[in-house]
């Protein structure tokens, strides 16, 4: 399942989707907590670590929302190329394996049955040929950019340079980074992990791996996509699916957490 995994990188008008999506994240989590839902550990794909660190209390709602309008501002000002990305139903290193040198890179290593690629237009279209006549199921993703990659590196400088000298609180809460697969440490370098997860490869596989023994997750931000990741990697999970136009997803959530 392909569908609204395009949410997981921002969407394609940055400028408009990454603060609606982190508003609807921080809604979410703020719901959650009033009806005395507490998550041990947070694990963010992509644009959603922010809102893991907010989670953690490394920065406020109102941080938050400042910080994604910035990276997206970098990412629309910055002097990048058009760029495209797809998702092929396969793992990371099968994925490695069909890209073969292609000039085309791996942007997210999302589970066993899931790996985002990025690149320019005509060399990720080739890419998606090459994997479906492998026959591995390939979709494009509906952006406009080839995130998590090289080609956005003038939008991680732009996003560095807002971010310089701007200090957060050491997260509070444990939060499992998709940019380095592991947990984050009290001394871990905020600022530098965010400009540089733009051209990073996101590692949610690995960052949820690496969180251990979960009974429950819970996604909250729009569409259900990292419910759907979970459930593939043998993990209960539930989405609130804070997009969506009813109550239902939240109602559902909170009923596994009861």
């Amino acid at each position: 399942r392909f569908d609204c995994v395009e949410e997981l990188y921002g969407g394609g008008a940055s400028a408009a989707a990454q603060p609606a999506i982190v508003r609807a994240e921080a809604a979410a989590l703020r719901v959650l907590r009033r009806l005395g839902v507490e998550a041990d550990v947070a694990v963010g794909h992509s644009l959603g670590e922010l809102a893991a660190l907010h989670w953690a209390g490394s920065m406020s709602e109102r941080e938050l929302l400042e910080t994604a309008a910035a990276r997206a501002a970098a990412m629309d000002g910055a002097e990048t190329p058009a760029g495209a990305m797809a998702a092929l139903a396969c793992d990371c290193a099968r994925a490695a394996h069909l890209l073969d040198g292609a000039p085309v890179w791996i942007a997210g290593a999302n589970s066993p049955g899931q790996t985002a690629i990025s690149g320019l237009p005509d060399d990720v279209r080739r890419a998606c040929e090459r994997a479906r006549a492998a026959g591995v199921a390939a979709a494009p993703i509906a952006v406009e950019r080839a995130f998590h990659s090289p080609l956005m590196a003038s939008a991680a400088e732009r996003f560095a340079a807002w971010l310089a000298g701007r200090a957060w609180q050491p997260p509070q809460r444990p939060v499992h980074s998709t940019v380095t697969g592991a947990r984050l440490a009290d001394t871990a370098d905020l600022a530098a992990l965010l400009a540089g997860q733009i051209t990073a490869r996101v590692r949610f596989e690995e960052a949820f791996g690496s969180a251990g023994a979960v009974d429950l997750w819970i996604e909250c931000g729009p569409g259900s996509t990292l419910s759907r990741l979970a459930t593939q990697m043998g993990a209960a999970a539930a989405a609130v699916d804070a997009g969506g136009a009813s109550l239902r997803g939240l109602l559902e959530a909170v009923a596994a957490a009861w």
